[in-house]
């Protein structure tokens, strides 16, 4: 049986991995927001770093963390 671990994941994800991601995902936005597949965008602040940014279009909340 496979045992799966959590672990917290600290370091920003490739600058240019996420542009590429951010300009797909923007096209993808609208269509995917009719389907309920994003959320609204999330407002993040200006120091902000492009994964988060990136999160929060899709309506991901980059600040949540469990309960």
């Amino acid at each position: 049986m496979t045992k799966y671990r959590h672990e917290i994941i600290t370091d920003e994800p490739d600058a240019a991995l996420v542009g590429m991601l951010g300009a797909e995902f923007g096209a993808l936005a609208p269509t995917a927001r009719k389907m309920g597949v994003f959320g609204e965008p999330v407002p993040v602040g200006e120091d902000a770093g492009p994964f988060e940014a990136l999160l929060a279009m899709t309506g991901r909340d980059p600040g949540w963390s469990r309960p």
